[in-house]
């Protein structure tokens, strides 16, 4: 019987460097849709037209090491200038659990858009969680093992 795979085994690669996330999201692909009517839409029915491709929007979270695995990360979204995006890809992997990947997401011409600190708080008891967002230019998906 074949079972769904669990979003908990997975890999994340920023320029071929495999770095820990907590979680990842935004792995969407959407388009704008237009609705057409004219006169004939009563007998004819509407006409979709697909407009333009969504914006994709990675959300990658992480603890906060003293690896400095941050550092780098601050590095990457500061070095960029509006003339010159600092551009990497980044690969996601959902894998079985034999470590085999599934499903295979390559988000091409990443750019840091957003670098947020965890929420500071004296009353908690919580890891110290980083968030990093990034817009890509595309975003294909591979399916290594599909029959």
């Amino acid at each position: 019987m074949d079972y769904p795979v669990p979003a908990y085994n997975y890999t994340v690669s920023i320029s071929g460097t495999t770095l820990a996330f907590a979680s990842v999201s935004g792995l969407d692909l959407g388009y704008d849709i237009g609705i057409y009517k004219h006169g004939l839409t009563f007998r004819e029915g509407a006409q979709l037209i697909v407009g333009v491709q969504d914006t994709i929007r990675l959300t990658m979270t992480r603890g906060i090491f003293r690896s400095g695995q941050l550092a780098q990360m601050y590095q990457w979204i500061s070095s960029q200038t509006p003339e010159q995006p600092v551009e990497r890809d980044v690969t996601v992997q959902l894998c079985d659990a034999s470590g085999q990947p599934v499903v295979i997401w390559q988000a091409a011409g990443c750019v840091p858009a957003k670098l947020s600190a965890p929420t500071l708080a004296a009353d908690s008891n919580e890891v110290a969680i980083g968030t990093l967002e990034l817009v890509a230019s595309s975003l294909v998906m591979n399916f290594p093992n599909a029959n």
